[in-house]
């Protein structure tokens, strides 16, 4: 029986790397495309999808891509998938992640159920990247509740430079919060309080969904 060793990768020279750069640009039917269309295709590739960002055992980020809508209870229901899948496409070719690496933050929103995760999120990713996201989504677990409140505001969301828009899903929340509104209202007003002293910034949307 035949022992096959596995090759160690030869990184390629900055010349070799430019020379082929230049080839694929020349004989890609993708990349000879129109830069607009090549967009159009981008757009339709990466986005209409949500980044979950949560932590394994061991306290590292995890990405996951998800539907829109999913509950941490369908989490057995719903097929989501590694977000370096997501990454793959873009690392077909140095073109191609020159022009889809930071859409694909731009296009998808970011969902988070754990304040702390936030924070290690900002730390953890670049400042281009970070700037890049537009869409954040809190499904924040235990929900409701004071302590979290406390730490959204101090977890430094401003560093979110390109922000627009938060979502607040109100689903997880106790139903007794939920289908009061008196006391619906008065935690959405807590959250806009929390948000507005974290993100500090008076041109985000927040919505309660």
């Amino acid at each position: 029986m035949k022992s096959h060793q596995r090759q160690p990768r030869v990184a390629l020279s900055k010349d070799d790397a430019d020379r082929l750069t230049l080839q694929n640009q020349q004989e890609s039917l993708f990349l000879r495309l129109p830069g607009e269309l090549r967009n159009r295709i981008y757009e339709y590739a990466f986005s209409e999808q949500c980044i979950l960002v949560g932590r394994s055992l061991s306290s590292r980020l995890q990405l996951a891509v998800e539907p829109n809508g999913f509950s941490p209870r369908d989490q057995y229901k719903i097929p989501r998938y590694n977000f370096t899948r997501l990454l793959a496409i873009a690392m077909t070719c140095r073109q191609v992640y020159a022009e889809t690496a930071l859409l694909i933050f731009r296009l998808n929103d970011f969902r988070f159920h754990h304040v702390k995760t936030i924070k290690q999120f900002l730390d953890s990713v670049p400042a281009a990247k970070r700037r890049a996201i537009t869409a954040l989504r809190l499904a924040l677990y235990p929900p409701a509740t004071e302590d979290n409140l406390f730490m959204l505001e101090d977890c430094g969301m401003n560093r979110f430079r390109g922000l627009c828009k938060i979502i607040v899903e109100m689903r997880e929340w106790p139903k007794g919060v939920r289908n009061n509104a008196v006391v619906r209202e008065a935690f959405q007003r807590l959250h806009l309080k929390a948000l507005a002293y974290s993100v500090m910034a008076t041109d985000v949307e927040v919505v309660f969904e």
